[in-house]
């Protein structure tokens, strides 16, 4: 299993006339799974 990042989400904030900005990133954490059989019975 990998433990890996996903892509960065840019959130900005905005009020207009009034002089208030906000930007805030975001990456999700994302695990890798490698499957190697699927069994049936």
């Amino acid at each position: 299993m990998n433990d890996l990042r996903g892509p960065k989400i840019v959130i900005q904030n905005y009020r207009n006339k009034t002089g208030y900005k906000r930007r805030m990133g975001f990456r999700a954490d994302l695990t890798r799974v490698k499957i190697t059989a699927i069994t049936t019975k």
